[in-house]
């Protein structure tokens, strides 16, 4: 069995949308989900073996990209019907910055070229 269904991440992230407020208008991206869910969830973050994310982490792979990929590849699957994806151009953006609950900052490694930022939300 996959850590996404053992987990029920799918669930966590339906929550966590609620927590963050990304419902109706409001959207969240892939590093504030990632941020929150490895804030709460760090026991699962452990079993995946991932990094938030981030430029400079030195990983391809990263939590961020991981619930990312997920979440579309279940909404595909016609799991997760009640989320919402769109994506955010990286057209003339030259950095962005997350920061966690404690301080720490991440630099968003998607800017400029042709990949986009993730973002979620509840349909209402």
């Amino acid at each position: 069995m996959s850590i996404w269904k053992e987990e029920c991440v799918d669930d966590k992230i339906a929550e966590f949308l609620r927590e963050l407020n990304a419902v109706g208008d409001n959207f969240v991206t892939a590093y504030q989900l990632a941020i929150q869910f490895a804030k709460d969830h760090g026991e699962v973050v452990d079993k995946l073996d991932l990094k938030i994310g981030g430029e400079g982490t030195g990983e391809r792979q990263s939590l961020a990209s991981y619930l990312a990929r997920e979440i579309r590849r279940h909404k595909r699957a016609g799991d997760m019907g009640e989320v919402d994806m769109a994506f955010l151009s990286n057209k003339c953006i030259e950095d962005i910055y997350f920061k966690d609950g404690e301080g720490e900052t991440f630099k968003s490694s998607i800017k400029g070229g042709d990949k986009e930022i993730s973002m979620f939300r509840l349909k209402k």
